[in-house]
């Protein structure tokens, strides 16, 4: 019987990375590692240069449910700007995006400690949809005609004001709305999207310190998205997190500064939705460096 459901979601996953892959960039639980692909102000946030990778792996127990990579960097030019390169692979049953992202901020300070950037971000998505898999899975019928290649550019904006122990941000990632065609058929390949976010550092004592955030998502023709994160950190070298909401699952966030400048975390998602029963766990590691010779912690990158 599990077998038959399997081949059932497996196939409604093909379905569905029609109308969803196409449409929705990555989303990753630990969203404040790599948040360029939130918001482009962030670009030079962590002084000097830095690169961030990360995997993620959902519902492992489901074939050809969605995998993701993620490799960015970002370099502080100037006290007052910042720039960044973001490169994913997202892929999702049949389908595969796989983009480009570059990103620019400019700082302006506001106030002894409060600092508002302004970012700019370009993209060139990349779209394949393999279309011989979406027929063979149900052979009495050809549902597409050939496979599916096409690219798109787009524009966002961002900006993000922040103090010492607090951050808010909001961003437009992907300002326009882009289309391939397939036959008769339209299949939006970009929505236009929406990331409000903000967090603040609660210290206890010497060593210890409670990071709450939040994020919130909205693209065109998407539900809202949203996650509600509470981290405890110790001396800012070992972190633990809680996370809820992200595809309706319950997280769990693990963070370790293996050196001053290398930064690694993995979280476990569980889902709590009604296919929580046969899709399986999904796992997310990433590891940051900071190759600064005098590496900083910014609130809202941890």
């Amino acid at each position: 019987m599990k077998k038959y459901v399997f081949r059932g979601l497996s196939f409604v996953l093909l379905l569905l990375s029609l109308s969803l892959a196409a449409q929705e960039a990555p989303r990753f639980t630990q969203y404040l590692q790599q948040p360029l692909l939130l918001n482009a102000a962030y670009a030079g946030t962590l002084n000097d240069l830095a690169l961030t990778t990360a995997y993620r792996s959902q519902w492992v127990s489901i074939p050809d449910a969605p995998r993701t990579f993620l490799l960015s960097g970002e370099y502080r030019i100037t006290d007052t700007m910042g720039v960044g390169l973001t490169l994913y692979n997202d892929a999702f049953g049949p389908s595969a995006r796989n983009e480009i992202r570059g990103h620019y901020a400019y700082n302006l300070r506001l106030g002894e400690t409060v600092q508002l950037r302004l970012g700019l971000n370009a993209q060139l998505l990349f779209y394949d949809l393999n279309t011989s898999e979406i027929n063979a899975a149900d052979a009495e019928q050809n549902l597409f005609g050939s496979d599916l290649t096409d690219s798109a550019g787009n524009l966002g904006l961002g900006t993000l004001v922040h103090g010492e122990q607090w951050f808010l941000g909001f961003s437009i990632p992907t300002l326009f709305e882009t289309e391939a065609l397939e036959g008769d058929a339209v299949i939006v390949l970009q929505n236009r999207s929406y990331n409000l976010m903000a967090g603040y550092a609660f210290p206890l004592g010497d060593h210890w310190t409670v990071k709450p955030s939040v994020l919130f998502q909205k693209e065109e023709r998407s539900a809202t998205q949203y996650n509600i994160t509470t981290s405890v950190a110790y001396k800012n070298k070992v972190l633990l997190g809680l996370n809820y909401g992200i595809a309706n699952a319950v997280s769990g966030i693990v963070g370790f500064q293996l050196t001053d400048g290398i930064r690694m975390a993995y979280s476990y998602d569980a889902a709590i939705s009604d296919i929580s029963s046969v899709s399986g766990a999904t796992h997310e590691v990433s590891l940051r460096f900071n190759l600064s010779k005098n590496p900083i912690s910014f609130v809202g990158r941890d």
